[in-house]
């Protein structure tokens, strides 16, 4: 069961989850898209329809018996949107997995469609955001409001 010091923070972002987007914005200085709400969505990351994620090739570089760097290679011969949106799937898995930072290559056969798969994947970019939140403190006169 998860402890009192665990659960605190969480409920405050349950009873006020704008909370959430006011840290990533004021705190962490992340660029918020724009929006009309915020809400709730399931917590539990579980997968009703399993799924294998596998990807063409995978390559570990260690040190020692250290795993310091996953790579996770695809050849793609098209513009593919839903495997596209397994690439980071793909390097969440080799990260949790293995324990160290995860890449991936994409091997293509023209400029093209390297173009297209080079596009950012917004959901990679700076996705863990870490930061010190004493629990009982809060910005003296500050709202939750982003």
């Amino acid at each position: 069961m998860p402890s009192q010091k665990h659960q605190v923070p969480l409920r405050i972002i349950q009873n006020q989850p704008a909370l959430a987007p006011f840290l990533l914005k004021k705190v962490l200085g992340y660029e918020l898209p724009a929006h009309t709400e915020t809400t709730f969505t399931s917590s539990h990351l579980g997968n009703c329809t399993p799924k294998e994620w596998t990807s063409d090739e995978a390559v570990v570089l260690r040190d020692g018996t250290q795993a310091v760097l996953a790579i996770a290679v695809e050849r793609q011969d098209g513009r593919d949107k839903d495997k596209r949106l397994s690439w980071p799937a793909y390097l969440s898995v080799l990260h949790g997995r293995l324990e160290c930072p995860a890449v991936l290559i994409v091997l293509c056969p023209d400029r093209a469609l390297a173009s297209w798969c080079a596009q950012p994947m917004r959901s990679t970019v700076r996705s863990t955001m870490t930061m010190y939140w004493p629990v009982s403190t809060r910005p003296p006169g500050r709202s939750w409001r982003a």
